[in-house]
């Protein structure tokens, strides 16, 4: 059985998250009988220990400061072993077979080293058709889609991932960008398939919280994308 290593950030504060992040861990563990998934839980609310809600089975990690997304996910790949690593909301419904089928397109595919599975609601107000067996591409939301990315471990180094300048806003804009600047293919894969709960984690950062995190990472992506070099 293969093994996969994914990372989700959460935000632990009350039964609701609880719920919606557990519910992407269950559907997680039912979507797959031939792939065994290593779950790794950063945990942004610094009582996560003292709530009473516990993620059985999962590495928790919870860093003693405060929220950043690119950072968190560089302390989850610390702990990452398998050649295959996914990032992943935790408001996510995961479907039958999504990893099984992305593991297969990557076999047929070997030179697709970064995938993203196919959101049904999201990606076809987008105009990208489902019944497509892949799209190649780096837009952020489109083919790149940030919610779920799984990439194989070969990247890391030669992309030197995440570039702990974008907390939040413009990272899976900055990844796919980094992809192309390394000509390494990344694909949309249709008959991988994730629903994405659109903003339930968002939600729980305070507006002001949100516009001092948002203020400066326009001016980093400019200044490390544009013009390109």
């Amino acid at each position: 059985m293969q093994e996969v290593d994914i990372i989700f950030l959460t935000n632990t504060i009350d039964e609701r998250q609880y719920g919606i992040s557990q519910r992407a861990i269950n559907t997680l563990r039912w979507s797959e009988d031939s792939v065994k998934f290593n779950i790794i839980v950063i945990e942004t609310n610094h009582k996560y220990l003292d709530s009473g809600f516990m993620y059985e089975g999962c590495n928790v990690i919870t860093p003693q400061e405060e929220f950043h997304y690119n950072k968190f996910l560089n302390y989850g790949l610390k702990h990452t072993k398998t050649d295959w690593i996914v990032v992943a909301n935790n408001d996510l419904i995961f479907t039958k077979k999504w990893m099984t089928n992305l593991l297969e397109f990557s076999r047929q595919n070997p030179e697709v080293r970064s995938m993203s599975p196919y959101e049904p609601n999201w990606h076809a107000e987008k105009g990208l058709p489902s019944g497509a067996i892949c799209n190649l591409g780096y837009r952020a939301a489109y083919e790149v889609a940030g919610w779920c990315i799984a990439f194989h471990r070969s990247i890391i180094e030669e992309c030197q991932l995440f570039d702990e300048r974008f907390r939040f806003w413009y990272q899976d804009t900055d990844y796919g960008e980094t992809l192309r600047s390394k000509n390494i293919t990344h694909g949309l894969i249709g008959n991988s398939r994730v629903y994405h709960m659109v903003g339930q984690s968002y939600d729980t950062i305070p507006d002001e919280k949100k516009r001092v995190m948002m203020e400066d990472q326009f001016k980093v992506y400019y200044d490390k994308w544009k013009p390109e070099k």
